[in-house]
């Protein structure tokens, strides 16, 4: 998991006068304590919504790290719109006033969004939710939101096993429950691939450390280079699961 940013503006989609109107619809919803909301998927789910969100993450889910090329993928509500859950219990409405807010969203994988986080947003205090007020200015949500949070001050990495950052001989609660949350140690295809990718960046590296000390023998400096550019490549912002090769504990 990396820190991620926005690159750009919300896209015009989500500055149209339609999805203004679309939030009209919500708010008289809400005021009408009807129980099933009106959300325009055709509005955040737009495609240059989704093609903008994608290319500030390098095409990689913000939660797992994976790569998803192609049209793969979805877009997620950081904060649930419809309904939020906390330990197995839903409860609505939802944080329904950021259902069209560029800052609420994110690209994650299907697995990601529709198996794991769905709509769990608990906190670390309930007492802090201010759903009526529209209000989330007190809350400290227990998912880590790359775009708001520092991956780094909350989980890190023993070789290809993430851990929660422990603080005071305590383990970290946002780091923990994401972790939990998404299962990203008991998921095979995670735990195979850290591992491979762990693998070659330990052989990269000590291939460098030995082509170094042996760099004026023939052949010696075109085979630095290469091994170089690959190692380079690996710690790129484009490369799945970088944050484990840059945060190990």
């Amino acid at each position: 998991m990396r820190k991620l940013s926005k690159t750009h503006p919300a896209p015009p989609k989500l500055r149209s006068n339609d999805c203004v109107q679309a939030q009209v619809t919500l708010d008289n919803e809400v005021n009408l304590n009807k129980g099933k909301l009106s959300f325009d998927k055709h509005i955040y789910g737009d495609s240059t919504v989704k093609a903008q969100l994608k290319s500030d993450q390098h095409e990689k889910c913000a939660y797992c790290e994976r790569r998803k090329g192609g049209d793969f993928g979805d877009i997620d509500h950081y904060r649930p719109k419809a309904e939020y859950t906390v330990n197995n219990i839903k409860s609505k409405p939802g944080y329904y006033w950021l259902a069209y807010d560029w800052e609420n969203l994110i690209f994650s994988c299907t697995e990601c969004n529709r198996t794991y986080k769905k709509s769990n947003f608990p906190l670390l205090d309930e007492n802090k939710r201010d759903i009526i007020n529209k209000n989330i200015n007190t809350e400290y949500p227990l998912i880590i939101n790359p775009y708001v949070d520092n991956p780094v001050e909350h989980i890190c990495f023993a070789r290809h096993i993430i851990k929660p950052v422990m603080k005071d001989g305590v383990e970290d609660s946002k780091g923990r429950y994401t972790i939990d949350l998404f299962k990203l140690n008991d998921r095979r295809d995670l735990l195979t691939a850290r591992r491979e990718i762990w693998n070659q960046f330990i052989t990269y590296k000590q291939t460098i450390q030995i082509l170094e000390t042996f760099k004026d023998l023939p052949g010696a400096e075109a085979a630095l280079k290469e091994n170089m550019d690959r190692f380079n490549e690996m710690i790129s912002d484009q490369a799945p699961h970088v944050g484990m090769l840059l945060n190990q504990e």
